[in-house]
């Protein structure tokens, strides 16, 4: 757990560093260089707020405003990455349908803006492809699980892929596909493996006992 000293001073530092690049903006509100870092500096605050106890109204509100900062950059990478954060202090608050409505722009803008297989640009694939699953959009979900494995290969990061690779034997279960259920079975397997990490392989080895048990709830 962290310490709450810690946590409460590094909170006063971010809102400190908020309200300098705050100053800079009202005293040249058309400077880019001026806007830009006062929308870094929300993002930081935000992300912050985000991860501490009793500051998530705090912390949608400062995603929102850098949202709107980084609408008026040139820079749609790092606007298409807040709006992804914004979607996380949505879902983590339960609003499943704002958050998706987040992941979706976010992915839109990757879409028409990225130029390279990155890890943010597979995060930026899995997130809706989770809250789709979460809401029943089944079709949706599987298409961008799919993907997400796929970017998260090229990259190579092995939890993701064990993860969607997970999700994609479960969905193959439940369409009765044993064949499809079981070539997933084996990449996340393989991949859990790579990664050594017990939380990655509990997943998998949970999805097998499903599998082998003919259990095609997701």
């Amino acid at each position: 757990m962290a310490n709450p000293f810690h946590v409460l001073k590094e909170l006063l530092r971010l809102r400190r560093e908020c309200a300098n690049a705050r100053k800079l903006v009202d005293q040249a509100p058309g400077d880019q260089t001026a806007n830009a870092a006062l929308a870094a500096a929300l993002r930081a605050l935000g992300e912050w707020e985000r991860r501490t106890p009793f500051t998530q109204t705090a912390a949608l509100r400062h995603y929102e405003e850098a949202v709107a900062l980084y609408r008026k950059l040139d820079d749609p990478l790092t606007l298409a990455h807040t709006i992804r954060h914004l979607g996380l202090v949505h879902e983590e608050a339960g609003r499943l349908e704002y958050a998706e409505k987040n992941y979706d722009e976010a992915l839109a803008i990757y879409r028409d803006h990225a130029t390279a297989d990155t890890l943010d640009y597979a995060n930026t694939v899995r997130y809706p492809a989770a809250i789709k699953e979460r809401l029943g959009k089944t079709e949706e979900s599987a298409r961008l699980w799919e993907e997400a494995c796929q970017r998260y290969e090229g990259v190579g990061i092995h939890a993701g892929v064990a993860e969607a690779a997970g999700r994609m034997t479960l969905f193959s279960l439940a369409t009765d596909d044993l064949d499809a259920a079981r070539g997933w079975l084996e990449k996340a397997r393989d991949a859990a493996e790579k990664t050594g990490d017990a939380k990655t392989n509990d997943f998998i080895a949970e999805v097998e006992a499903r599998l082998n048990n003919g259990d095609r709830s997701k």
